[in-house]
């Protein structure tokens, strides 16, 4: 990394980077919802417990867990990262490189 730009342009990669992956485990777990009871959207799945014959999946209980997976990371590296720029950029001076 030669200067502040270049930290972050990665962190905001990485933070595009992890929207796009739990967005699509979102919509995974979407998916297989209907198909164990069809007619459930995002915010249905937001109380997930309120149809206990999908909670009840062992297939459902996993791709909910990768989510939260993604979710915790995603969170983790958004506030690491952009403590990390910021430190760096503090390093660098105002010149950022």
């Amino acid at each position: 990394m030669e200067n502040r730009r270049d930290l972050e342009e990665l962190v905001t990669r990485l933070e595009r980077l992890m929207e796009e992956m739990v967005g699509q485990q979102r919509r995974k777990l979407v998916a297989l919802a209907n198909r164990i009871q069809p007619g459930l959207s995002e915010d249905d799945l937001r109380d997930p417990h309120s149809f206990p014959q999908v909670t009840g999946r062992p297939e459902f209980a996993y791709e909910d867990g990768l989510l939260a997976g993604l979710i915790a990371a995603q969170v983790a590296m958004t506030r690491d990262g952009v403590d990390f720029v910021r430190e760096r950029a503090e390093e660098l001076g105002p010149g950022g490189g």
